[in-house]
């Protein structure tokens, strides 16, 4: 079988590297290589044999092969990349040397290789495969080979960034000690006035040092970095100062959150909630700090920053009161949100009177309505005048009312049964919450009204043990079937769940039939689901199921990168797509966006200097296209602009994205890096949860006839 691949390969290869395609002469296209689309196919397929077959008939397939083989993430896979060290082509033995750190993973391979890649980085003369053999020790190396690094003395900026990163590498799976911590202080100081904008990975390495005695050896380092003109340098410092409890790294982390950048300050003020829940001296001062922002800044991710800070604060301060009542009529949704959940956990009575008057005013807000919910859990008590106004909204047509309405309907629930069981009065099958949950699971599982997040929360509510499983478990059966139908694949997944929650063998008729479902995750709930119900080990389900097929033909004449193109109700975002580093999910985001897909969709993730993400249509994270995909992992790594796939796993990704705010490497290796922003990264820093994708195009270059 081996020889027919490779037999097949030569021809396909002969066939098409000299530009023709069925009989006519092309010119640029980005997949004019027909031998390399099939290779792509193979390894898209997770056929190993096929795809190292390709190896040994040109620069272009061998370099692609040792590519695609990162994707793989397979041990043995590493020493079939071993002897591409040799090549003499340099893209050849970059490619060779990223293979080998994306693959190399047992004992006793490390043990082997460790020594010999060590040596090539005196031998190799191209910066940047000397860069990712120092990078694959890193990421597969053992402490012995981080001291060896750590020991090593560069001369050029270049290479001690390099060394820098193998550090970080390091640092970033748990391994570091003084020496690492030492050689990393010493690298920063030594590259500091290097007038550059990129990531310094030696700050980087220190920034993801856990061991927090180690960090003090470095303090001096961190607290001049925390001051560098380098807004990604201040940024890595202060994630490290923030790790220590001595005065001056908190006063350096209390600076930061006065920071001219807002992404240095928004970070800052979400790490000061350690200080203000401590009973130590810097309380006062880190509360000063918060409330000062939120009377005098402006930018929404500083603001909401600051609240969610501001919740953690224990005893209660009520000089806090008029800087968190001033953003509950913010115009951004999660501020509201922030506002109303700071005031009803730090000062339920203030919260009451404001919750009251929106009922006067009939307000539709899913932020009031989910205050109601943990407004009840701060009193421990009902308010019987919020639960009218909140059984109206369970059945709320709109999404996200109805998911906020049902949240503190839950959370109610859990208030009564604690306070009343036991009483005359209490009783397990009391219709003010078991009904409702049950019509509002049959309203928002039905197919003219589906609403994923709303049975999700419901589902998570009736697996209280209190309530009585046999009357939803019909609903729950036909809910599972609704989604089924949808191939909506995370609400699956939490119907399963539930429906293991049951505990009844009255179940496994349903929970037997997803065990042969076609996705590899619902397979793996529904297994575990069975064996909790039983108590035995489920049937074997299938161990191969096939990706989404993509047809390629579409994008055969394309001269370069496509251009997707989103408009937001913050803005137009521009982004370049690697079509041919990342072959299929570029495609399977041109292809959702030719169908409609991503239009009305919203921005359900912010996380500020790190990444907004969008792409769901449940608008909650957990949805998707109705297929997956493979990861295709490359050299790409997360830069500021880079955008990646989502996954919830490896092989996993359908249609969620997200785009990077800033740069971070730990990513690298993991995520499918698809497309770049090239215009509007201003517009990403703007976008709030809940921002829309008004209409999302593509535009595709095709070669001229």
């Amino acid at each position: 079988m081996f020889k027919k691949f490779r037999w097949i390969s030569l021809l396909l290869t002969f066939l098409f590297t000299h530009s023709f395609y069925f009989g006519h002469p092309v010119f640029g296209q980005i997949l004019e290589n027909h031998a390399l689309v099939e290779l792509k196919k193979a390894a898209y397929n997770r056929d190993p044999q096929q795809v190292v077959a390709y190896l040994g008939f040109s620069d272009e397939l061998d370099k692609t092969v040792l590519d695609c083989l990162g994707s793989f993430q397979v041990d043995s896979l590493a020493l079939k990349a071993l002897p591409y060290l040799n090549s003499p082509n340099p893209e050849i033995r970059q490619s060779a040397a990223f293979a080998i750190g994306q693959c190399l993973s047992d004992s006793t391979s490390i043990a082997y290789l460790e020594p010999l890649l060590f040596e090539k980085i005196f031998l190799e003369k191209d910066l940047k495969t000397t860069t990712l053999l120092l990078e694959a020790l890193g990421k597969t190396g053992t402490i012995h080979t981080l001291d060896k690094i750590s020991g090593l003395s560069f001369k050029t900026y270049e290479l001690k960034q390099a060394q820098g990163l193998a550090i970080a590498r390091f640092s970033e799976r748990g391994l570091a000690n003084r020496q690492s911590v030492e050689a990393a202080s010493r690298l920063f100081m030594e590259t500091k006035d290097v007038s550059a904008k990129e990531i310094n990975y030696s700050i980087y390495a220190l920034s993801q040092v856990r061991q927090r005695p180690l960090l003090k050896h470095a303090l001096p380092t961190l607290l001049t970095a925390s001051e560098h003109a380098n807004m990604t340098i201040r940024f890595h410092a202060l994630q490290a100062l923030s790790k220590l409890s001595v005065p001056k790294a908190i006063n350096a982390v209390l600076d930061g959150a006065k920071d001219s950048d807002w992404r240095v300050s928004s970070w800052s003020c979400q790490a000061l909630s350690k200080y203000i829940s401590s009973s130590r001296g810097f309380k006062s001062i880190a509360i000063r700090t918060l409330v000062f922002n939120l009377n005098t800044k402006s930018h929404p991710h500083i603001i909401e920053a600051s609240l969610r800070s501001l919740i953690s604060l224990n005893p209660y301060k009520p000089q806090v009161i008029p800087a968190i009542k001033k953003h509950l009529n913010s115009p951004s949704a999660r501020i509201r949100n922030s506002a109303t959940k700071a005031l009803a956990i730090l000062f339920p009575k203030e919260a009451e009177k404001e919750l009251l008057t929106k009922i006067e005013t009939q307000a539709d807000d899913p932020a009031s309505l989910e205050a109601v919910g943990v407004l009840s859990i701060s009193l421990q008590k009902l308010n019987l005048e919020f639960m009218p106004w909140l059984l109206k909204h369970t059945l709320h047509p709109e999404n996200k009312i109805a998911t906020a309405a049902l949240n503190s309907w839950g959370q109610c629930w859990n208030i009564y049964r604690n306070t009343m069981a036991g009483q005359d009065l209490w009783t397990s099958t009391d219709t003010l919450f078991e009904g409702v949950l049950i019509r509002a699971l049959k309203k928002h599982s039905a197919k003219s009204s589906t609403n994923p997040a709303a049975v999700k929360t419901i589902t998570s509510i009736l697996s209280d043990e209190f309530l009585p499983k046999h009357k939803y478990l019909k609903v729950l059966n036909d809910a599972l079937a609704q989604f089924s139908d949808a191939n909506d694949i995370n609400t699956i997944l939490h119907l399963l769940e539930s429906l293991g929650n049951l505990k009844t063998k009255k179940s496994l008729r349903l929970i037997k039939e997803y065990i042969y479902y076609e996705n590899r995750a619902v397979r793996k709930k529904a297994s575990q689901v069975y064996k909790e119900v039983t108590g035995e080990e489920p049937p074997v389900p299938p161990t191969f199921i096939p990706p989404k097929k993509i047809d390629m033909r579409a994008f055969r004449e394309i001269s370069h990168n496509p251009i997707a193109i989103l408009k937001t109700t913050k803005g137009t975002l521009k982004m370049e797509l690697f079509l041919g580093e990342a072959t299929f999910s570029a495609a399977n985001f041109i292809q959702l966006i030719q169908t409609g897909f991503y239009d009305g969709l919203t921005f359900h993730r912010v996380e500020p200097n790190f990444v907004v993400q969008g792409g769901d249509p449940n608008g909650d994270g957990t949805g998707g296209p109705g297929h997956t995909i493979r990861s295709e992992l490359t050299r790409e790594s997360f830069r500021r602009g880079v955008v990646g796939m989502a996954h919830a796993g490896k092989d996993t990704e359908g249609s969620q994205f997200f785009i990077m705010l800033a740069h971070h490497p730990f990513l690298d290796g993991k995520y499918t890096p698809f497309a770049k922003v090239i215009q509007g990264m201003d517009v990403a820093d703007r976008l709030e949860i809940g921002d829309k994708i008004l209409r999302a195009d593509v535009e595709l270059h095709r070669i001229e006839e």
